[in-house]
């Protein structure tokens, strides 16, 4: 049987008439199709709500698109995107956690509280910002206020410190707090200005009595500090019930009240389980802590006492004083040597700040040395203990072992929820130079590997040494971004953002050179053939309730992706949105992108469709608006107007679905750029889509299932703006796929 054409000029009489004969008949399409549903139906509710709007826009030519505003005109203030203020709205309502201070009431009488925050913001000065964007910052208002800003703060540990020490201890050098408001996941924290200038700003410059008397000074004011009173019954850590804090390894908070040093000590080091090795480490402690220590007090503690937290001036006797200490979020009771463990967290061996031999006498390592040292040790042996569980069940008790290949990190961010990590870093593997994290998914072991470059040669260098290193692998996903076949069947269009799952690797550009024509390979042995374990979830999908699960829960994980990229940007910023609609282009195979309104340009030169028609390198970087490309010659599809009609109806995460398309996907080192090329290709290998890397890693491993999304149509007129989209369609599809992997038992 022959084969049929993939994608056809369309010489049908429909296809020669205007954009907006097209949109009529494809209305009139679904008015028929519902009234032969229900003859008496209401057919008002089938018309585009925009009808008339859109089909005068489709009558009329377009006038171009003006310049939009920049957004330094619309707003006052320099606000960048790694700034907190960018999720700081007027149209965000306000929660006011603790009472507003009349000074600061002041500086947000003048309008409506939302509207007045917002301009307030931006007239601060940023006196610091944290290097993780949009984390946290502190600003400096009018007046004596200071706001600092904290992105998805779980606690107020410093606020209420902060009150606890104006009625307690008001003696002690710290800010005077004056309310706190949440807007939008981000709380502002108003307290008094101490000053700009840090001991870190001063130290290296400090002579010897200056260094002195700043630790005379910061031992009196821990003295101070430190005789506040531990009240009865109150759990250790934040004195507003916060519980405790340890950032040993990472940040970790205590989930039940802590009331005596044992429980802390055991709240610090959880893996050290074993009574014999706990009853050790105890006994430890008698013969090298001197009796008089062994009875512990719980202390006040500041909980991150450094040179950055501690603010200075000069005074007139060429000394400097201290004016405040800041950052009291890890603050609370604690045991009294617990201040000297926190002070020293950035101590290593090759440190060469000298600011730790000038501790203050009350937390000096001569009156604690021997904790530090213990903790110091048991924090080792718990760090070891970790690690080496972590590798020993890494490579014990493994039923499957998964490598999942990707490109986009759309895919991490989607798996990242679902992995077990059993490693809190990256290894770095110095003989391919790539990115692993290992982890586990149910009982099966997963190991995630960014490719360092796109190809075959990358895929298949990276596969050969995964395959060395993880022998007993038996299943491996390739996930990334692809290039479609706009008409892969009859009736049947494929869009971006669309998801294709191969069963076959065709590799297009192995050829054959004959005397008079070069020859792709074509016959059913010059194919990668689909192993035998994955035939049967293949099978699966394909069928139409398998697939339509399938669909269903990859429109959830999309879902996902974009909230969690939202949280974390600026709405405008966010990344994985679906473009719309409007901008999935497919133009006539035969029509290229090239200068079409410059007179002078090369491209003028040949006659439109041919392959050898000239096209400057300049236009082959230009998006499709700028050399003047005619929307007049872009192809009429169905499914387009479907999800048009859904957006315009404010169905846009039904709009955004993908579909699943499951064949045969062509694998090569030669990307596909031309209309004409790719439906030559795609008709001889009965292909869905083009891609670069699953050629290089099919051969290497027994088991290979391709998951991609698309991002193109192969064609002169590709558009970046869909490579974040495909990637995240392509992460929810392939997590989609794992589940159903793991719930099958076919597999196992």
């Amino acid at each position: 049987m022959s084969k049929r054409k993939r994608h056809e000029e369309p010489d049908d009489v429909s296809s020669k008439q205007s954009k907006a004969a097209r949109f009529n008949i494809h209305t009139l399409k679904r008015l028929q199709q519902a009234v032969a549903a229900d003859p008496e139906i209401n057919l008002a509710s089938y018309f585009p709500k925009d009808y008339s709007k859109r089909l005068s826009e489709m009558r009329t030519p377009l006038l171009p698109p003006t310049t939009p505003v920049s957004a330094a005109t619309t707003t006052s203030g320099s606000v960048t995107k790694d700034d907190i203020r960018v999720f700081l709205r007027p149209s965000e309502p306000i929660a006011i956690i603790f009472p507003l201070a009349d000074s600061v009431r002041s500086l947000l009488a003048d309008a409506d509280m939302s509207e007045a925050l917002v301009g307030l913001m931006r007239r601060c000065e940023i006196l610091w910002k944290s290097p993780f964007p949009r984390k946290k910052m502190v600003f400096k208002c009018d007046g004596n206020i200071v706001i600092k800003a904290i992105k998805n703060a779980v606690d107020y540990t410093e606020y209420t410190t902060l009150q606890y020490l104006e009625v307690h201890k008001p003696t002690v050098p710290a800010p005077r707090p004056s309310g706190l408001l949440r807007m939008n996941d981000v709380s502002l924290i108003f307290m008094t200005y101490t000053s700009t200038t840090t001991l870190a700003d001063i130290w290296a410059g400090l002579d010897i009595s200056q260094k002195r008397s700043i630790q005379d000074q910061l031992n009196q004011i821990l003295t101070d500090l430190r005789s506040l009173s531990h009240p009865n019954g109150m759990p250790l850590g934040g004195v507003g019930g916060e519980g405790c804090k340890d950032v040993r390894r990472h940040l970790r908070r205590s989930t039940e009240p802590i009331l005596t040093v044992k429980d802390f000590k055991n709240f610090l080091f959880p893996s050290l389980r074993a009574p014999i090795f706990t009853e050790f480490i105890d006994r430890l402690r008698q013969p090298c802590v001197p009796p008089q220590q062994l009875e512990i007090r719980c202390v006040f503690t500041h909980g991150d006492l450094r040179p950055d937290n501690i603010t200075v001036e000069p005074n007139d006797d060429h000394q400097f004083g201290i004016t405040g200490l800041l950052d009291w979020e890890y603050s609370g009771f604690y045991p009294e040597y617990h201040e000297l463990i926190k002070s020293t967290n950035g101590l290593s061996s090759s440190a060469d700040d000298d600011w730790y031999l000038f501790l203050p006498e009350c937390i000096s390592p001569e009156r604690y040395g021997m904790w530090w040292l213990l903790d110091y040790a048991q924090g080792a042996l718990v760090e070891l203990e970790d690690c080496a569980s972590r590798f020993l069940q890494f490579l014990s008790g493994c039923t499957v072992l998964l490598i999942i290949l990707f490109q986009e990190i759309a895919s991490r961010c989607a798996l990242s929820r679902t992995l077990q990590k059993l490693s809190s870093r990256g290894e770095r593997d110095t003989r391919i130079q790539r990115r692993v994290t290992t982890g586990r998914i149910g009982r099966f072991n997963v190991v995630l590997v960014l490719l360092p470059n796109v190809g075959e040669v990358s895929a298949a260098s990276t596969s050969a040494c995964l395959l060395s290193s993880f022998p007993g692998v038996i299943l491996v996903f390739v996930t990334g971004v692809c290039s479609a076949v706009p008409n892969p069947e009859k009736d049947k269009e494929l869009l971006l953002g669309d998801v294709v799952i191969g069963k076959n690797i065709a590799q297009y550009d192995l050829c054959r050179q004959y005397p008079d024509r070069l020859a792709m390979r074509d016959n059913v042995g010059d194919t990668l053939g689909r192993p035998r374990k994955l035939r049967n979830l293949l099978a699966i999908f394909e069928t139409v309730i398998g697939r339509g699960r399938l669909e269903r829960t990859i429109a959830t994980y999309l879902q996902e992706i974009q909230k969690k990229s939202a949280a974390k940007n600026h709405p405008s910023e966010a990344k994985y949105q679906y473009p719309g609609a409007l901008q999935d282009k497919l133009f006539q195979a035969s029509y290229r992108r090239k200068h079409y309104l410059s007179p002078h340009c090369i491209c003028k030169e040949g006659h439109e469709g041919e392959l050898s028609m000239s096209v400057c390198e300049g236009s082959r970087q230009l998006s499709c608006k700028e050399p003047g490309c005619d929307d007049e010659h872009l192809l009429w599809r169905e499914r387009i107007e479907e999800k048009r009609q859904l957006e315009n109806e404010g169905r846009n995460s039904e709009a955004q679905a993908p579909s699943i398309f499951i064949g045969s996907i062509g694998s090569g080192d030669t990307a596909i750029n031309s209309g004409k090329h790719r439906d030559m290709i795609a008709e001889t290998h009965d292909l869905l889509a083009f891609e670069l890397e699953a050629a290089g890693v099919w051969d290497e491993f027994p088991c290979c299932i391709v998951v991609k999304a698309a991002c193109d149509y192969a064609d002169s007129h590709r558009n970046d703006i869909w490579q974040d989209f495909a990637a995240a369609t392509a992460a929810s599809a392939t997590k989609a796929s794992l589940e159903r992997y793991f719930n099958s038992n076919a597999l196992c």
